[in-house]
């Protein structure tokens, strides 16, 4: 299996775990399980997305990558919007609608670190394995920035849709009241 799929590992191993004590709490019902199962398959999969290691890459001519020790990292924001820009968008969209479900009333500030982080962690241990193990993935600042904003987006249709008729289909679904 080789060193390469080690992050992979270590993160379903540390999601299984959290997931072992949060399925242990009973005085959920029905939907509120059906939120927290499906988290946990979403984040599963979001894993797997983003720590499978892949092949060695071309870099990108429309980027102008740095490297550290070989590893290839970008902190120049926004030099390019292209299909994966979107695409980490819709990635972290529904970590932003569990985000809701959780915590409904967030204040500004906790919602822009609590969005912030997803992307902060999904980066910096790309980096850390590629550094260690070579896993070929680029830690780079717009992920960073669109993981973010699809934290937000996903969160902001659930607070929008909670001021509208919708709000009674939504709280079913919410795991505070």
């Amino acid at each position: 299996m080789g060193l390469k799929w080690s992050p992979l590992i270590i993160a379903m191993i540390i999601l299984l775990s959290c997931y072992g004590h949060v399925v242990r709490q009973t005085n959920r019902k029905f939907w509120q399980n059906v939120t927290v199962y499906s988290c946990f398959v979403y984040l599963l999969v979001l894993c797997w997305l983003v720590f499978t290691p892949v092949g060695p890459q071309m870099p990108d001519s429309y980027k102008l990558l740095m490297y550290f020790h070989g590893v290839p990292y970008n902190l120049r924001p926004l030099q390019n919007i292209d299909p994966e820009f979107v695409a980490n968008i819709f990635m972290t969209f529904p970590l932003g609608c569990y985000v809701y479900c959780w915590r409904p009333r967030l204040k500004s500030w906790n919602l822009l670190l609590i969005a912030l982080t997803p992307g902060l962690i999904i980066e910096s241990t790309q980096f850390i394995s590629d550094l260690l193990v070579g896993n070929h993935r680029v830690a780079d600042i717009d992920d960073v920035i669109t993981n973010t904003l699809g934290v937000l987006i996903g969160y902001g249709i659930f607070w929008l849709l909670s001021k509208t008729p919708g709000e009674r289909l939504l709280n079913y679904f919410r795991l505070e009241k």
